[in-house]
């Protein structure tokens, strides 16, 4: 288009000069009193009048548009900008953390060591650990639902979508199944051909978050899909290095309400946390005040009403409570964790953590 327009830009050019030479030609006639000037003259007016041609070119439109992650984009023609904002409410109304955490409750299950926990409403929650079964127990110990996995292995991740229904990665198989009505189990989707699924999370948006290994080398990334296609990857950070460090240990996911991706990596024992768009926002490995052993990451949850990161470190037999920045709050070390592992947190702000070794649960109120 700019080649065209600077070729018209220079037959009006071209068009100007010759017009003020006719004019001034004209003015000498005039004032010369020649006759015979005068009846020779032929006017230009018409030759004047057609301008060159300008092509009709398609104007660019100009869009504005809101996705659910609260990002604004501008597009005007090829040019897009995009803006994120984070809108910062009043706090005062949000529960502060107690001084002691008061254990609500102690489950039983049958479960010989417990792995991962989702929780469902205020008094369920799905447990595995493993075996290739999957219970939906309450508060109260009684199972409601059991899912047998047709692979011989154990889940490797649990997550609840925004229906309430189960999902759960197979990494055998390289699948991400859900189940319906607590019975019914049907593969949503499979991850890409040599990328078995481990960690899982359903962001409100309605996104899957999937952390997915190599078949060989251990090797780590994360993947979101919508509607079972993939939206995007994040392998490397923003100069060049892989994220995660190699190995057969899992990199567990979970979603802040501000969208930040919350990533615990059981290989290098340490937890990433990234923005939207992948980009590293900070890495936390710091001991607890009073643990003696090396941070060591399994679940993290971050969707309580305070957007708190709360992350279970299995060697010292604790939890850590941060803020989405990152700052360490609180150690949770008072309840009596014993090699704990799963973790999961409750629409009434509970949290309910999974004991490893003992096979039990632990109902946590840490909010006051």
């Amino acid at each position: 288009h700019m080649t065209v327009l600077r070729s018209v830009q220079s037959q009006l050019s071209s068009q100007n000069c010759t017009m003020v030479q006719t004019v001034q030609h004209n003015k000498d006639i005039l004032s010369s009193n020649n006759m015979s000037l005068i009846n020779l003259y032929k006017s230009k007016l018409t030759e004047f009048r057609k301008c060159p041609h300008i092509p009709d070119f398609p104007q660019p439109s100009l869009q504005t548009n809101t996705d659910e992650n609260g990002e604004h984009s501008v597009t005007f023609g090829r040019y897009t900008a995009k803006v994120t904002h984070t809108l910062i409410g009043d706090e005062s109304y949000l529960p502060k953390l107690l001084m002691q955490s008061e254990v609500v409750a102690v489950i039983s299950t049958s479960l010989q060591e417990i792995c991962r926990i989702a929780c469902l409403l205020s008094d369920r929650a799905w447990v595995s650990g493993n075996e290739n079964t999957i219970k939906c127990v309450d508060i109260f110990g009684f199972v409601h639902y059991t899912v047998n996995m047709t692979s011989e292995r154990y889940p490797s991740d649990l997550t609840l979508n925004n229906d309430g229904e189960l999902l759960y990665s197979d990494l055998v198989h390289r699948r991400v199944n859900i189940v319906k009505n607590g019975e019914q189990t049907q593969t949503l989707f499979n991850t890409p051909t040599g990328w078995h699924p481990e960690g899982l999370h359903c962001s409100r948006s309605g996104d899957i978050l999937v952390s997915v290994r190599t078949t060989y080398g251990g090797k780590h990334k994360i993947v979101r899909y919508r509607e079972q296609k993939i939206t995007q990857e994040i392998e490397k950070d923003e100069r060049g290095n892989f994220l995660f460090q190699n190995g057969n240990n899992s990199v567990l996911l979970s979603e802040n309400n501000n969208k930040d991706i919350v990533a615990c990596d059981q290989n290098a024992d340490v937890m990433v946390v990234l923005d939207r768009r992948g980009l590293v926002r900070f890495r936390y490995n710091k001991n607890p005040p009073r643990g003696q052993k090396p941070f060591s990451p399994r679940q993290a949850v971050t969707d309580d009403v305070t957007s708190h990161i709360i992350v279970v470190d299995a060697k010292n037999s604790c939890l850590h409570i941060l803020n989405q920045n990152g700052q360490f709050l609180r150690c949770v070390d008072d309840s009596g964790l014993e090699n704990p592992c799963g973790l999961g947190v409750d629409s009434e702000g509970r949290l309910w953590v999974g004991l490893y070794s003992s096979g039990k649960i632990k109902v946590i109120r840490y909010l006051a």
